[in-house]
């Protein structure tokens, strides 16, 4: 069974680095109305059948792909990139399953945001705990390696249910949003830092025994990226992971969550330790990490968040692709 130690631990990271973000009364301004309508609406369909949920899905989604002209094009120049092989039918129909996906788990954030325990834990699945398990048992630092997944913060949730973690994010725009989202992050065993804290706050926590729920895959500007083939296409690459394992002495876990349709749930898979990272160098680290990236989107390309501009850097003398 997981420690029981585990608010204790969460706790002890308590501080003026942690983000936690408060409710306050301007919440309840007018000009929020709408999104929490939004979010009741969605607390109400939570106590609905899955089906329910994924029937509203296809004609939302075919509204969002005909009203979002820009994350289509994005999307579909991501995929055009990454899948060369692929006929424009095919690419076609890649960005309206994914923006179908993208709708369906948008639906189930009510589940996040209010409902028990018991009841998430009945939504999300974690597959082959016994990975992780073993480490935690022995006090061995993890970070799970993921990606940005559009069920992330399902897989994310179903961990933290039982076991202590902690997450890099950025503030959304939108105050309610914000709160709403955050808090759904550390409604149980979390803790989150912004991007601005850095790395040390993590490293800190990871050595408590807290694991890291890592999403590398994002085109952020920093000494710590470097150029790596994404799917044959050069992208920039964070390479901090190899660092952070040498650090820590932490063991590294590949995990994706998936939406399982027809099933109405979210399973969180959880593979085998790498053996091979760090390597001890930032090229080789930035290559190995995004080989393994690419085998957690290949298990459904639909299902990652394609509409990001994954690409926006190129490497001297490349034009931009968007």
């Amino acid at each position: 069974m997981p420690n029981t130690n585990n608010k204790s631990i969460i706790n002890s990271l308590s501080g003026t680095s942690v983000y936690e973000p408060k409710f306050s009364v301007k919440l309840i301004a007018p000009k929020y109305w709408g999104l929490w309508l939004v979010a009741l609406f969605f607390l109400f369909l939570s106590f609905f059948p899955w089906f329910v949920r994924s029937g509203l899905a296809y004609p939302l989604s075919w509204l969002a792909l005909r009203t979002s002209k820009k994350r289509k094009n994005i999307a579909e120049t991501n995929l055009k990139l990454c899948f060369k092989h692929l006929k424009q039918t095919e690419i076609d129909q890649l960005v309206k399953k994914h923006f179908f996906f993208k709708i369906r788990c948008f639906l189930d954030y009510g589940f996040l945001w209010f409902r028990s325990k018991r009841r998430i834990s009945r939504l999300i699945k974690i597959k082959n705990i016994e990975n992780y398990k073993q480490h935690y048992d022995a006090g061995t630092p993890v970070i799970f390696l993921s990606c940005h997944s559009l069920m992330l913060d399902f897989g994310a949730a179903g961990l933290t249910l039982n076991y202590p973690g902690v997450g890099l994010v950025k503030a959304a725009r939108n105050e309610l949003t914000d709160w709403l989202m955050q808090r759904a992050r550390i409604r149980f065993n979390a803790v989150l830092y912004t991007r601005d804290d850095g790395i040390r706050p993590v490293a800190r926590a990871i050595k408590q025994g807290v694991f890291f729920y890592y999403l590398p895959d994002e085109d952020i500007r920093g000494n710590e990226s470097v150029f790596s083939s994404f799917f044959g296409v050069q992208a920039l690459t964070l390479t901090t992971i190899g660092r952070l394992a040498k650090m820590c002495k932490a063991k590294i876990i590949p995990s994706i969550t998936i939406y399982e349709p027809g099933k109405g749930c979210y399973t969180n898979t959880l593979f085998p330790e790498l053996e091979n990272l760090p390597s001890g160098s930032r090229e080789q680290d930035a290559a190995i990490m995004n080989k393994e990236i690419e085998k957690l989107i290949s298990m459904n390309v639909a299902q990652y968040m394609w509409t990001m501009k994954i690409f926006s850097r190129r490497p001297e003398g490349e034009d931009d692709v968007y």
